[in-house]
């Protein structure tokens, strides 16, 4: 399975500031940028997408979303649509069976396209070494959620919240 970094917005947001305040560059009255940087914004832990759509379902089944399906269907395109139940913009439903069990139906084949090919063919890994470094030392190098586990366990409770 192919490796990708992730990271949750409230870390974005934390860097983003920090970068706005970040002292030294483009202060001279020349507005010479070449000391700009490039950062890579990632959480501590990179990790496989069926790893992340795995945990996601268990934290719903926990919780007691039950309609929530399991991460091996074919159905399942993002996290989203775990949490949603749907892909594409649309719900997705079972289909009745000859013996009347509920099964998944079986979506029509299609072309994979170029963007789902290297979504799922290539590695994403990201270092954040640099982005700790300079843009978290106002929050002494640490992010609010180090990894998926606690950022889609926020998402979760902060929902919870605003039922």
């Amino acid at each position: 399975a192919t490796t990708t970094s992730r990271i949750h917005l409230d870390d974005v947001g934390r860097a983003i500031v920090s970068s706005i305040t970040h002292q030294g560059c483009g202060e001279t009255s020349t507005n010479d940028y070449s000391c700009c940087q490039i950062y890579n914004l990632a959480d501590d832990e990179s990790a496989p997408r069926n790893d992340v759509m795995k945990f996601a379902y268990e934290l719903l089944t926990n919780a007691g979303y039950y309609g929530a399906v399991p991460p091996s269907s074919s159905l399942v395109s993002s996290p989203l649509s775990v949490i949603l139940g749907t892909k594409g913009g649309t719900t997705t439903t079972t289909a009745p069976s000859e013996k009347g069990c509920a099964v998944n139906p079986s979506p029509p084949p299609k072309r994979i396209s170029e963007r789902t090919r290297r979504r799922t063919m290539e590695w994403k890994r990201v270092c954040n070494r640099k982005m700790k470094l300079d843009l978290l030392v106002p929050y002494q190098g640490y992010l609010l959620f180090p990894t998926f586990r606690e950022g889609l366990t926020s998402i979760l409770e902060d929902a919870a919240a605003e039922d």
